[in-house]
């Protein structure tokens, strides 16, 4: 078991946060490295809801990540999360940046792609939670994704599109994937919007002065929809 307690804010640029390879529970702000099939006993001893009572969702972005699900549905949760490949998909930037200052992650249809994610399991309070902080986002069905779990998987579809310099989408390098899109890290993806932009000489200084409030996220919003982005196809 591991102590994956977060800051009160993740920084940025590390979006999309640090996220295990594998399976495992979350509990009090803490990992427990379990196979999804054996959590059923674990949550019962926790007192939660069973996989059964719970929706799946597909988490793009940092929504893997134990710190931001922390800081998402409280720091008590307890929330299964389970490692997917996901073939026919890409994890790409959204044209928006969040009012944390980070370019966050979408869906992309993209038959080439086959993408390392996660799909988290919410108990009914915990997807209010989640989906009222996607303000940017539709959560659409894509079907079974999970071998074992009978039940349909959605995920989140950004309203905003996908960034995009040179008539594709740009994937996330921060998650694992065989795909022929371009990749870019979190910083060279702000860096690449701060200088186009010219509201700030470097990402990090963008990422800052969102998150401080002295530029407004609409502003990089607004750039980025000024023919530096894609419709999503799917939603």
């Amino acid at each position: 078991m591991q102590d994956w307690r977060p800051p009160a804010t993740m920084a940025p640029t590390t979006y999309p946060g640090k996220i295990p390879p594998g399976d495992f529970l979350l509990a009090d702000g803490r990992v427990e490295h379990l196979p999804l099939w054996s959590m059923g006993l674990r949550l019962a001893e926790l007192g939660a809801a069973s996989l059964g009572e719970r929706s799946a969702v597909l988490a793009v972005g940092s929504n893997a990540s134990p710190a931001r699900l922390s800081d998402k549905c409280g720091f008590e949760a307890v929330v299964p999360v389970a490692r997917v490949d996901v073939a026919g998909w890409a994890a790409v930037y959204s044209a928006h940046i969040a009012v944390y200052g980070s370019i966050a992650a979408t869906l992309w249809v993209d038959s080439r792609s086959t993408t390392s994610l996660a799909v988290v399991f919410l108990d009914r309070g915990q997807l209010a939670l989640v989906d009222a902080t996607e303000p940017n986002y539709r959560r659409i069905d894509l079907g079974p994704l999970v071998d074992g779990w009978e039940g349909t998987v959605t995920g989140y579809v950004s309203r905003r599109g996908a960034v995009s310099f040179d008539g594709q989408p740009i994937r996330l390098v921060e998650l694992a994937a065989q795909s022929p899109l371009r990749a870019m890290t979190q910083i060279e993806m702000l860096d690449e919007i701060a200088a186009g932009s010219g509201l700030a000489s470097h990402g990090a200084d963008l990422a800052a002065a969102v998150a401080d409030g002295a530029i407004e996220p609409a502003q990089v919003t607004d750039w980025l929809a000024d023919g530096r982005s894609l419709p999503t196809p799917i939603g």
